[in-house]
């Protein structure tokens, strides 16, 4: 039996999304700028060129212009920690000739609303060693097998907890609010006579329906009716129903996992791949077992609470509660046995359960003043202030002045941010650590900064603040 789970190798391709940020830490609307960069330096330096080719399949911005991403080829994954580090490293250079950051989160913590959001999508491809790729049967329990531990994954993986400013209340505010990833059927193997084409892919392919040459045995892994590509998991290559693979190469058959937050550590990220390696190799065994993999109950169910409460979520497993940090050491218990066959060890504390926000913690969040945070919560914008010490004035000019103390202010109240974040490699942004809230009023005058002991004479919304303007103008 272990002789012929011997018989397979592993290969793996990461596409990571990732910010492109200013020097204070903001997103930079600069895809078209870094990759302008990018292509210069890779034109003017023919090893980094050779070296790129070696690690990368290639490069691409996203819709949003603040957002970049990474594609790796298919690699070993003892080789897979070297192609992400290389990746992020050449985005960086590049970031960082033009006066930029590279960030590596999943959401960056003031900006996104909660978009924009960056994933990290894993493709995993098991082949035997002849290169023979596996039957559709086996691609299937692959499928079922990590699609059924994907709560498992997510607590593990989940690392976005805040989003404008704010802790959400989700471990994974990516995968909440995520208006593109749906959630995955469990995978079966059906006979596919024709193809629809998604309403929003008919501008593409220019067709309504495609339809399947009528082949005996044309039988392909449907786990989406539509053929929706953009699922937490889903396979990929011509084995599918999804219209961009149908005139695919058999060689890029592989399983896509995006239900994994960006991870700030290559270690982290390198653990959460051998997992799913395990879990494949798991798969595999249990079909040469004659073991059938059905859906877990309450999947689904579980599935959001990892999205809520990442490791510290509660399962229902065969109908017993359970948390999701004993789920998950469960989980890697069981499939130590495969990560041995293939070599591997967990070199991360995930080997212990405990998920990179964890390990590092949260950002913290701190509020010079609570009452005007409140205030903006309850839509009390417009404040009347009287301040408590000397106080400069900017004005729209950048002119300076200074007002002395017990000044009365009145303007629009507004909130901005100074962030501060761990780097632990040039031109890298790893993790935002603290998240600082200031307030300010805005005046016809300028702008003035309110601090914590200023007097707050009044507060009232803006709608509040016209109707007076607009009683006082009809009473005189």
């Amino acid at each position: 039996m272990t002789q012929r789970l011997a018989d397979y190798k592993v290969l793996v391709g990461v596409e990571e999304e990732l910010f492109i940020v200013n020097s204070r830490g903001f997103l930079a609307k600069a895809s078209e700028a870094v990759s302008k960069e990018l292509i210069q330096h890779l034109r003017e330096d023919p090893e980094l060129l050779e070296e790129a080719r070696k690690y990368l399949f290639g490069l691409q911005w996203e819709p949003n212009p603040s957002q970049i991403e990474y594609v790796t080829l298919p690699t070993p994954i003892e080789r897979i920690v070297d192609a992400v580090c290389f990746g992020r490293e050449l985005l960086a250079k590049a970031a960082q000739n033009i006066g930029l950051l590279i960030y590596v989160g999943s959401t960056h913590p003031v900006q996104s609303t909660p978009l924009p959001i960056n994933g990290t999508h894993i493709n995993i491809s098991i082949r035997k060693k002849n290169n023979k790729r596996l039957p559709l049967r086996a691609l299937t329990y692959i499928y079922n097998n990590i699609r059924n531990h994907l709560p498992e994954l997510i607590a593990l993986s989940a690392n976005s907890p805040v989003c404008a400013g704010e802790y959400t209340g989700f471990a994974s505010s990516r995968l909440r609010y995520s208006k593109v990833l749906r959630v995955s059927e469990y995978g079966k193997i059906r006979r596919i006579p024709l193809s629809i084409v998604p309403r929003r892919k008919r501008m593409v392919f220019r067709y309504i329906i495609l339809f399947n040459k009528p082949k005996a045995h044309e039988y392909k892994l449907v786990v989406n009716q539509a053929g929706n590509r953009l699922l937490d998991i889903t396979p990929r290559g011509p084995i599918t129903n999804i219209i961009e693979d149908i005139r695919k190469s058999p060689r890029e058959t592989r399983i896509e996992i995006r239900a994994i937050d960006n991870q700030s550590s290559e270690k982290f990220l390198s653990d959460i791949i051998k997992i799913i390696a395990g879990l494949a190799l798991e798969a595999l065994h249990k079909l040469i077992r004659g073991e059938r993999i059905k859906e877990r109950p309450q999947l689904i169910a579980n599935r959001e609470k990892a999205i809520r409460s990442g490791i510290d979520a509660t399962f229902l497993i065969n109908g017993e509660s359970i948390s999701a940090y004993e789920a998950v050491k469960m989980m890697l218990e069981r499939i130590s046995y495969y990560l041995d066959l293939l070599d591997l060890k967990l070199e991360s504390p995930i080997a212990r359960a405990i998920p990179e926000i964890k390990y590092y913690g949260a950002p913290k969040i701190i509020d010079e003043d609570g009452i005007y945070g409140r205030l903006l919560l309850r839509g009390k914008t417009i404040v009347n202030v009287r301040i408590g010490t000397e106080r400069v004035l900017l004005d729209n000019f950048g002119v300076t002045k200074v007002l002395p103390p017990n000044s009365l202010v009145k303007g629009l109240l507004l909130r901005d941010y100074s962030l501060k974040w761990v780097s632990e490699k040039p031109g890298i942004i790893h993790r935002y650590k603290e998240i600082r809230r200031r307030y300010w009023l805005m005046m016809n005058e300028g702008y003035i900064r309110i601090l914590p002991g200023d007097e707050i004479i009044s507060a009232e919304s803006a709608a509040q603040f016209l109707s007076n303007r607009l009683e006082k103008y009809l009473l005189e």
